[in-house]
């Protein structure tokens, strides 16, 4: 959830740390969202099964977890 109206910056990394993919790069307003991750690249290709992990970056703070692409 989103604290306040702001710039917002939703991002995936693989394990070495290389940005993937970019879901969300602009402004929000304050509350809940849902962004859905299908698995692909910024260029539509299917990336690998493996450990990835989500940046979420806004005015406020910064989030990072981690999560399991299975295919």
């Amino acid at each position: 959830q989103l604290g306040c109206d702001g710039e917002v910056d939703l991002r995936v990394f693989d394990a070495s740390g290389r940005c993937v993919r970019t879901l969300v790069n602009g402004t929000a307003k304050a509350g809940n969202h849902l962004t859905v991750w299908d698995g692909t690249d910024d260029q539509g290709h299917n990336l690998s099964h493996g450990v990835y992990f989500i940046r979420l970056t806004t005015p406020t703070a910064t989030a990072k977890t981690k999560t399991v692409l299975a295919r």
